[in-house]
Protein backbone atom coordinates (compact mmCIF):
# COMPACT_ATOMS: atom_id res chain seq x y z
CA UNK A 1 0.00 0.00 0.00
CA UNK A 2 1.36 3.71 -0.60
CA UNK A 3 2.34 5.87 2.02
CA UNK A 4 0.43 9.25 1.77
CA UNK A 5 1.91 12.01 0.03
CA UNK A 6 0.87 14.16 3.11
CA UNK A 7 3.37 12.46 4.90
CA UNK A 8 6.02 14.38 3.15
CA UNK A 9 4.36 18.01 2.59
CA UNK A 10 6.94 21.26 3.13
CA UNK A 11 6.98 24.27 3.06
CA UNK A 12 8.79 23.81 -0.44
CA UNK A 13 6.19 21.90 -1.68
CA UNK A 14 4.72 22.49 -4.88
CA UNK A 15 1.38 21.60 -6.56
CA UNK A 16 0.74 20.12 -10.13
CA UNK A 17 0.94 17.64 -12.77
CA UNK A 18 4.96 17.76 -12.84
CA UNK A 19 7.61 15.30 -10.74
CA UNK A 20 7.45 15.75 -7.67
CA UNK A 21 4.12 18.16 -7.38
CA UNK A 22 1.23 17.13 -5.39
CA UNK A 23 -1.81 16.71 -7.48
CA UNK A 24 -5.58 17.80 -6.18
CA UNK A 25 -5.78 13.75 -5.17
CA UNK A 26 -2.96 14.22 -3.43
CA UNK A 27 -4.18 17.17 -1.51
CA UNK A 28 -7.12 15.45 -0.54
CA UNK A 29 -5.04 13.14 1.10
CA UNK A 30 -3.43 15.49 3.64
CA UNK A 31 -4.86 16.17 7.35
CA UNK A 32 -5.58 19.18 8.83
CA UNK A 33 -1.97 19.62 10.07
CA UNK A 34 -0.15 18.85 7.08
CA UNK A 35 -2.75 22.05 5.79
CA UNK A 36 -1.50 24.31 8.52
CA UNK A 37 2.54 24.08 7.11
CA UNK A 38 1.57 25.53 3.29
CA UNK A 39 2.73 28.96 2.90
CA UNK A 40 1.42 31.83 1.32
CA UNK A 41 3.60 31.09 -1.48
CA UNK A 42 1.94 27.79 -1.90
CA UNK A 43 -1.79 28.81 -1.38
CA UNK A 44 -1.71 31.57 -4.21
CA UNK A 45 -1.05 28.28 -6.33
CA UNK A 46 -4.30 26.46 -5.44
CA UNK A 47 -6.70 26.62 -7.86
CA UNK A 48 -10.43 25.41 -7.58
CA UNK A 49 -10.00 21.47 -8.50
CA UNK A 50 -7.34 21.11 -4.79
CA UNK A 51 -10.12 23.43 -2.41
CA UNK A 52 -12.83 21.25 -4.08
CA UNK A 53 -11.42 17.93 -2.31
CA UNK A 54 -11.57 19.80 1.15
CA UNK A 55 -13.74 17.98 4.22
CA UNK A 56 -14.78 20.45 6.61
CA UNK A 57 -12.64 19.70 8.83
CA UNK A 58 -9.42 20.81 6.80
CA UNK A 59 -10.75 24.35 5.89
CA UNK A 60 -9.75 26.02 9.10
CA UNK A 61 -6.02 24.72 8.92
CA UNK A 62 -6.12 27.17 6.29
CA UNK A 63 -7.04 30.31 8.42
CA UNK A 64 -3.21 31.45 8.41
CA UNK A 65 -3.14 31.31 4.01
CA UNK A 66 -6.73 32.14 3.60
CA UNK A 67 -6.16 35.40 2.20
CA UNK A 68 -3.66 34.53 -0.17
CA UNK A 69 -5.72 32.26 -2.16
CA UNK A 70 -7.08 33.21 -5.28
CA UNK A 71 -10.42 34.37 -5.20
CA UNK A 72 -11.71 31.74 -8.36
CA UNK A 73 -10.07 29.24 -6.49
CA UNK A 74 -12.48 29.82 -3.79
CA UNK A 75 -15.44 28.87 -5.80
CA UNK A 76 -14.04 24.62 -5.16
CA UNK A 77 -15.18 24.62 -1.63
CA UNK A 78 -18.01 22.10 -1.39
CA UNK A 79 -21.26 23.76 0.17
CA UNK A 80 -21.07 20.99 2.15
CA UNK A 81 -17.41 22.12 3.57
CA UNK A 82 -17.99 26.17 3.29
CA UNK A 83 -19.80 25.87 6.69
CA UNK A 84 -16.35 25.86 8.21
CA UNK A 85 -14.69 29.10 6.15
CA UNK A 86 -14.07 31.81 8.61
CA UNK A 87 -16.29 34.29 6.08
CA UNK A 88 -14.45 37.52 8.21
CA UNK A 89 -10.96 36.71 6.83
CA UNK A 90 -11.49 36.85 2.99
CA UNK A 91 -10.35 39.79 1.46
CA UNK A 92 -13.03 41.90 -1.15
CA UNK A 93 -11.35 40.62 -3.97
CA UNK A 94 -12.17 37.01 -2.95
CA UNK A 95 -15.88 37.53 -2.06
CA UNK A 96 -16.94 37.95 -5.79
CA UNK A 97 -16.33 34.40 -6.63
CA UNK A 98 -18.41 32.70 -4.22
CA UNK A 99 -21.04 30.80 -5.90
CA UNK A 100 -24.57 31.59 -4.93
CA UNK A 101 -25.26 27.99 -3.95
CA UNK A 102 -22.15 28.94 -1.37
CA UNK A 103 -23.52 31.94 0.01
CA UNK A 104 -27.09 29.66 0.41
CA UNK A 105 -25.26 27.33 2.85
CA UNK A 106 -23.75 30.04 4.85
CA UNK A 107 -25.19 29.85 8.51
CA UNK A 108 -26.45 32.41 10.06
CA UNK A 109 -23.55 33.20 12.03
CA UNK A 110 -20.90 33.40 8.79
CA UNK A 111 -23.49 35.80 7.76
CA UNK A 112 -23.62 37.72 10.87
CA UNK A 113 -19.80 37.51 10.48
CA UNK A 114 -19.64 39.99 7.14
CA UNK A 115 -17.80 43.32 7.90
CA UNK A 116 -19.32 46.49 6.43
CA UNK A 117 -16.64 46.27 3.78
CA UNK A 118 -17.21 42.80 2.60
CA UNK A 119 -20.85 43.05 2.32
CA UNK A 120 -20.34 46.47 -0.01
CA UNK A 121 -19.25 43.71 -3.04
CA UNK A 122 -21.41 40.72 -2.95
Amino acid sequence: MATTPAKKFTASSTFGTGDGEFTADDFAKFQPADLALMSPAQAATLTSDYLATLKAASIPSLAKVLTKIPGDALAGITTAAISSLPIATLTIDQLPALTIDQFATLSSTQVAAFSSKQLAVI
